[in-house]
């Protein structure tokens, strides 16, 4: 099952968005979103021919590849890693929270909000401190710090 989302500006009409798609497509709203789904079947492809006629009819769409991301905020801190090249340091990513989201642009937004107040000083400075770092992933908590970095 290929998906894809209309990323119109102006609002579309369902009667509008069906006259251009092939059988085996269906396309239905969720949320405020148009969703197109089907099956690829012989030359009726989403990204050959789907998406191409509906652009004819000025109906932009973008394929959905990984409907689900996760949203995760890391406590960011900084430590001392060895004594080579005059002394090295790499951070470390400590999982806050991680939520499963389809827009994870606005769940960033809310994160970053959420989690300011744990921010401290500088990590790039000498007195130290955290920082607070919001990443979209494929994989709840994804760059968690599991195991110190060595030096090569």
């Amino acid at each position: 099952m290929r998906k894809a989302r209309i990323v119109n500006t102006e609002p579309v009409e369902l009667d509008r968005i069906e006259a251009y798609l092939p059988a085996g497509y269906d396309v239905e709203q969720v949320g405020e979103d148009w969703i197109i789904s089907g099956e690829d079947d012989a030359g009726w492809t989403l990204d050959g021919y789907v998406i191409p006629r509906l652009a004819s009819g000025l109906i932009f769409a973008v394929e959905i590849t990984n409907e689900i991301r996760f949203v995760t905020a890391y406590e960011v801190t900084r430590h001392y890693g060895g004594p080579e090249e005059g002394g090295w340091y790499y951070n470390w990513y400590d999982p806050i929270d991680s939520v499963p989201t389809s827009k994870p642009e606005k769940m960033v937004e809310e994160f970053k909000t959420r989690y300011q107040d744990r921010v401290q000083g500088d990590i790039y400075s000498v007195n130290g401190g955290t920082a607070v770092s919001v990443i979209i992933e494929d994989e709840p908590a994804g760059m968690k710090s599991t195991e110190i970095p060595h030096y090569e």
